[in-house]
């Protein structure tokens, strides 16, 4: 990979024979060509490709080859042989014009220091079909991919994995795919697929019965009967539905396909998103004139939604003032930029709303043909009817746990290819290495992206398969909840422009529209929290600036985060001038730091020396832990694998050497220093990552995973010391 990366040109091959591939590689390299990358590409056709330049360059080779093309000799690899009409790859024969092969940075067999992409197959059309429309959706991906292989048939991914060191498939991270599955169930509405799901008939009696149930309060308040039968997909794991489909969601409709994909994990427990309603809503009415109308009444019927049903979960946001108002409910731009969660479920209300005011004809009406113009005219009335919902609503929050002291990790996402992210197969086994270092919590931490350091932009809610969306965060949390652990939510800002504590408005009118934007976003994590359950949550991390200069903003946001939350809430404040003057404590259980103070400006300090300095970096958090008379978490600290970690831990020093014994003894002088501290409520180390071969990639990183400090965290988490 990394003579891909660093590669001075790279070449792009395509068969002499046909000229559709160099058409569509002609306009994709003016279209992606120039990306982030600065080498430059040439496209160039196998009769044309010399030795000179394959021994000189990486390749990409793109098309159908022909028996006697000079690529067909480039490929030397035992599970993968050319074909007169096809190919064989580990063990199997693909035959048909729809099979496609894509073979990622294994070695050229005549120059094994530069590396090759294939993308082959069976006819070029095909090819350049398949790609076209995932470059569309990707972008660059053509140029790069993270995975060892792919196959690919009738333009679905069915076969896919990683290839090890010695480029042999890795069995552990190899998968193929059943897409066409086997009925197991039917009825009027719906034929049940089975794709290995795993589930019993039992259990898929309880999802047909589920279904039935919602449909046919549907069928009852609307006098319709609804259509069918559909296909139903009942997927094993979120991880499977990820990779197959691109969508990790519990479940979700596709439209045109008109088929539902579903997940039953135990990790949703009673959790229904209920999306086939959206299939069922939209076959007899037709599509709505307003999203939220659709997005409102499939919520609406279905008794599951959540758990506790849509309406409990709206009056929550309504009575802790965090509910969107109308107009944004209405206007589809808007319904889409934010939250899923509180933008169906107050959707759902405002159906609810509809159907108490009008007749089930008359809801029908305004779902074909009323604009948002015209639904926005109910909203005196709607607030009215709002009010007096609440007057009798007492919702039941999660209850705080009595908590031991705590220590752990906070949970990096750092593979973003599905299996090894939070809700991969990797995390699972990650999280049981994490366990037996000692530690009793653990936090998650989904990011979002900002690209403006000084301007108020809405900050995105993480969707993508791979990302810190939704299913990962439920997931992640379910596995250390099995296991004992606590868990804490901890949101987080990235920026490739800065530092979050540099953020800063130019006039109040941006600040106010600052935390409107914040608001919405991290209220989408405290609902989530507060409906799975999750034991504490950790509104903000490292705002600097924002905390500083508005101290009254961050107290209104605590305050309705602590009306919709149950559990223990705090924030992190960055060590140094943030930790030491913020005024924003009297709403949060815990006062936090994230604790990056350095220990020691020694270029060689002995350990009594490191041990002193964590002492007197202790010393300093417990006065301002007494200004608060609250419990002080350490919501974040660390020290890399690098010479001297003592003298700046944050930075990232990348001009020094990997040095595990350096970490070894800041983790030996912390864990000293912080034995008989009291005060301290709970730390969580920075960081572990969500597959435990990260540091292979990263050595000079912050996590003891697989390194000599994973000993000494054990030695101190487990009381051994």
């Amino acid at each position: 990979m990394d003579n891909w990366r660093n590669a001075e040109k790279l070449l792009v091959v395509y068969p002499s024979d046909d000229t559709i591939v160099r058409h569509f590689m002609e306009q994709y390299l003016v279209q992606f060509g120039t990306g982030r990358r600065a080498a430059p590409f040439e496209l160039i056709s196998d009769i044309e490709v010399n030795d000179s330049l394959l021994a000189r360059y990486p390749a990409m080779l793109i098309g159908h080859f022909s028996a006697d093309s000079k690529c067909r000799e480039l490929i030397d690899l035992p599970y993968f042989s050319w074909m007169n009409k096809g190919f064989s790859f580990m063990g199997k024969q693909f035959l048909s014009e729809d099979d496609i092969l894509r073979l990622s940075f294994v070695p050229n067999a005549r120059y094994p220091d530069r590396p090759l992409m294939l993308i082959t197959g069976n006819s070029n059309s095909k090819i350049v079909a398949q790609f076209s429309s995932r470059n569309q959706e990707f972008g660059n991906y053509l140029l790069w991919d993270s995975w060892g292989y792919q196959i690919f048939h009738n333009g679905q991914r069915i076969m896919l994995g990683m290839l090890n060191d010695r480029f042999e498939r890795d069995d552990v991270k190899s998968w193929e795919f059943d897409f066409r599955g086997k009925v197991i169930a039917h009825n009027e509405h719906f034929d049940f697929y089975d794709h290995n799901s795993g589930l019993s008939e039992l259990q898929t009696d309880s999802i047909m019965a589920y279904t039935h149930r919602n449909i046919t309060a549907f069928e009852t308040v609307f006098g319709v009967t609804a259509g069918g039968p559909f296909a139903y997909h009942l997927l094993p794991s979120t991880e499977v539905k990820g990779l197959m489909y691109n969508n990790t969601d519990q479940s979700h409709t596709d439209m045109t396909l008109q088929a539902v994909y579903a997940v039953y994990e135990h990790e949703f427990g009673e959790h229904y998103s209920g999306t086939e309603m959206e299939l069922i809503i939209a076959d007899a009415f037709g599509y709505p004139k307003t999203l939220a109308m659709l997005k409102g009444l499939s919520a609406t019927f279905n008794s599951k939604w959540e758990d506790k049903g849509s309406r409990y979960w709206a009056l929550c946001l309504y009575q802790a003032g965090a509910a969107p108002v109308l107009h944004d409910i209405l206007d589809a731009d808007s319904y889409q930029q934010r939250s899923p969660l509180i933008m169906q479920a107050c959707a759902s209300l405002f159906t609810q709303y509809l159907l108490a005011t009008y007749t089930p004809t008359e809801v029908r009406s305004l779902y074909n043909s009323a604009t948002s113009e015209r639904l926005m005219q109910e909203a005196e009335d709607y607030d009215s009817w709002i009010r007096k919902q609440l007057q009798t609503f007492e919702p039941e929050k999660q209850k705080k746990k009595s908590l031991e002291r705590l220590q752990g990790f906070n949970f990096a996402h750092e593979g973003y290819n599905v299996y090894n992210g939070y809700l991969g197969s990797e995390a699972r086994k990650s999280i049981d290495e994490m366990h037996n270092t000692g530690s009793n919590t653990m936090a998650i931490i989904p990011y979002s992206v900002t690209r403006e350091m000084n301007k108020p932009v809405p900050f995105p809610i993480m969707q993508s398969a791979g990302s810190e969306n939704d299913a990962s965060v439920i997931k992640a949390a379910h596995e250390a909840q099995e296991r004992g652990m606590v868990v804490m939510l901890k949101p987080q800002i990235w920026s490739h422009m800065g530092w979050p504590g540099d953020i800063a408005m130019k006039n109040e009118e941006d600040w106010s529209l600052f935390f409107s934007y914040y608001e919405n976003w991290i209220m989408h994590y405290a609902l989530l929290a507060e409906m799975y359950d999750i034991e504490l949550f950790c509104a903000g991390v490292e705002f600097q600036q924002a905390t500083l200069t508005h101290p009254e903003a961050w107290e209104t946001l605590f305050r309705k985060i602590r009306s919709l939350y149950g559990g223990y809430l705090t924030y992190a404040a960055n060590w140094g001038a943030e930790i030491e003057g913020a005024r924003i404590w009297d709403q949060l259980d815990f006062i936090s730091v994230n604790c990056y103070y350095p220990i020691s400006k020694q270029e060689s300090p002995t350990d009594e020396e490191l041990l002193s300095g964590m002492e007197a970096v202790l010393d300093k958090l417990e006065q301002i832990d007494r200004r608060t008379d609250k419990p002080m978490m350490i919501t974040e600290i660390g020290f890399k694998s690098i010479d001297k970690p003592w003298i700046q831990p944050h930075a990232d020093h990348d001009e020094q050497g990997v040095n595990n014994d350096s970490q070894v003894r800041c983790y030996e002088a912390m864990f000293r220093a912080l034995k008989d501290e009291s005060w301290i409520q709970g730390i969580y180390l920075w960081q572990w990552p969500s597959y435990m071969d990260y540091y292979r990639h990263n050595p000079k990183g912050f996590t003891p995973a697989g390194k000599p400090a994973e000993e000494v965290v054990r030695k101190y988490f487990t009381n051994q010391d």
